[in-house]
């Protein structure tokens, strides 16, 4: 069985339509509004219960890639994070990333590991087309503890992408869901300085998110990071609950550069 995939619907948003590749089964983090389990068909405590590398999972990557010339960079992961709190699986990673840039080609990694990803950006900068990104959901701590117990917390993953930029990393945010809408513009602007790219979704699957003015949220969103400059892309559930064109979801390039956000928005002060 190969392990890359052609992602589609709202993943292959995510993956600029190119391919991806799920390194492990399983994920630590136990995000509570996490699909994977439902998709799964397992109990979310199982699924953050263990992880383990996928079968095989370096000798079939090494395989799909053979004489493959990827247009987009190989998204790591989606139904997993390439960064979990074991030192062994993000080892596991780090010899991923290596055969992708021996194929010839990049990787777009999406982690809310924080700082675990930074052991491996002497590596990400020697190729430019290299991409990381952090999910970044809530700004309070005691929240982000609540829904995401084994990630890393908010100010580390922003630190992380604060130090990616200085490696000249290209960095991006993902923040879907979007659980706390105020959390989330908070976020935008603790994060912009070191931000290339914010992709933005709604919260789904969950009846609280009916309650939530999407609307509001999407004009207040997208004009704080037109304010800042910042260059977005909103996905095509967010633009139809907020009742916009679709037209809308097509990337928006940011008109300042990050060291003009770094001047506008000021230096982040980071704990832990």
């Amino acid at each position: 069985m190969k392990l890359i995939y052609t992602p589609s619907g709202a993943a292959g948003e995510y993956a600029n339509k190119g391919y991806a590749a799920n390194l492990f089964n399983g994920c630590l983090h136990g995000c509570s509004y996490c699909y994977v389990p439902r998709i799964k068909r397992m109990k979310p405590e199982a699924f953050a219960a263990r992880m383990t590398p996928q079968t095989d999972v370096l000798h079939r990557l090494k395989m799909d890639l053979r004489g493959r010339k990827l247009e987009e960079p190989l998204f790591l992961c989606f139904s997993c994070d390439p960064y979990p709190p074991d030192d062994k699986l993000c080892a596991i990673t780090r010899k991923a990333i290596e055969i992708v840039m021996e194929s010839g080609n990049a990787v777009n990694i999406l982690t809310k590991g924080g700082m675990r990803a930074a052991r491996d950006f002497h590596l990400l900068e020697q190729d430019k087309r290299n991409q990381i990104g952090a999910t970044l959901t809530f700004m309070d701590l005691r929240t982000s503890q609540k829904w995401e117990p084994g990630a890393a917390n908010p100010r580390n993953r922003i630190k992380m992408l604060n130090t990616a930029k200085d490696f000249g990393i290209s960095t991006w945010v993902s923040m879907e869901p979007v659980i706390k809408p105020k959390q989330t513009l908070s976020l935008i602007i603790e994060s912009a300085p070191y931000v290339d790219l914010f992709k933005i979704g709604k919260w789904n699957h969950a009846a609280e998110a009916r309650e939530i003015d999407w609307k509001a949220f999407y004009h207040e969103a997208t004009g704080l990071l037109d304010e800042l400059g910042c260059g977005y892309m909103i996905k095509r559930d967010l633009a139809i609950a907020a009742g916009v064109s679709s037209a809308e979801c097509g990337v928006r390039s940011a008109e300042l550069g990050s060291k003009a956000m770094r001047k506008s928005v000021g230096h982040i002060s980071h704990k832990g």
